[in-house]
């Protein structure tokens, strides 16, 4: 039945035709149909990156969905400051709302790194999605000081000694 008030009569009758009057009783019904509550459903309650030290980790998201009835209004927050969730609030009526978290983790030090994204709800228990991060060494790059020598000689006679410099300005060997 769609939400809102109904209201009924239960007759009841005897049934034995050797009485009379036939007695008649009542019972009155009512009956209140209301809107489903809304219900909070995430897609995933965790998530997990990885990332070379010095650069920040690619995007990722998740799903908020009302899995009841009416209307879901939403807020979403998150307790690390180089993770960023967006939208920071939604409503939904049924359908999947995509909640995108940005890392901005180029200056974190090496190792495992963990926050919480919350998604709140009036009147309805908060759910959360832990999001684990780790942070390794950034990889091995090649710097060259040049990347050309030349050198002009008489015939017979040897070039002047030129050098150049190797290096390393990323992470391990």
């Amino acid at each position: 039945l769609p939400s809102g008030s109904y209201t009924g009569v239960i007759t009841v009758v005897q049934a034995s035709p050797a009485t009379t009057p036939q007695t008649e009783r009542y019972i009155f019904v009512n009956l209140t149909v209301t809107d489903p509550k809304p219900a909070l459903s995430l897609s995933t309650t965790a998530l997990s990156a990885s990332v070379a030290q010095g650069a920040d980790a690619a995007a990722q998201s998740f799903t908020v969905r009302n899995s009841g009835g009416g209307t879901l209004s939403y807020a979403v927050s998150d307790n690390q400051t180089w993770l960023a969730a967006s939208p920071a609030s939604g409503t939904s009526t049924g359908e999947s709302d995509t909640i995108g978290l940005s890392f901005s983790t180029a200056s974190l030090a090496k190792g495992t790194h963990t926050a919480t994204v919350t998604v709140s709800a009036t009147g309805l228990p908060a759910q959360t999605v832990t999001v684990s991060l780790t942070v390794t060494d950034a990889p091995a790059a090649l710097s060259l000081s040049t990347t050309s020598l030349s050198a002009s000689v008489a015939e017979g006679a040897d070039a002047a000694a030129q050098s150049f410099t190797v290096r390393n300005p990323g992470g391990g060997t």
